[in-house]
């Protein structure tokens, strides 16, 4: 619960109150699951493994995420 609330305030965080009443910018929200760990990157657990293995609960991480989402 809390990545979702951080995710979506930093998300938002980028959006003048101006542009975010008017319309004008969509609002982008998005659901982060804070239960990956050092146990989840195993082949005989996850099929597709990501390119840097991750510890959601760290704050980095987090960090790091919240600016792909935003770049994408």
């Amino acid at each position: 619960m809390i990545g979702l609330l951080l995710i979506g305030l930093w998300l938002l965080a980028g959006i003048p109150g101006s542009q975010a009443q008017s319309g004008s910018q969509p609002l982008v929200f998005a659901f982060y699951y804070t239960w990956y760990d050092e146990n989840t990157w195993r082949p005989d657990r996850v099929p597709d493994m990501p390119l840097e293995p991750y510890v959601s609960r760290d704050p980095q991480v987090m960090a790091r995420h919240i600016q792909q989402a935003r770049s994408a």
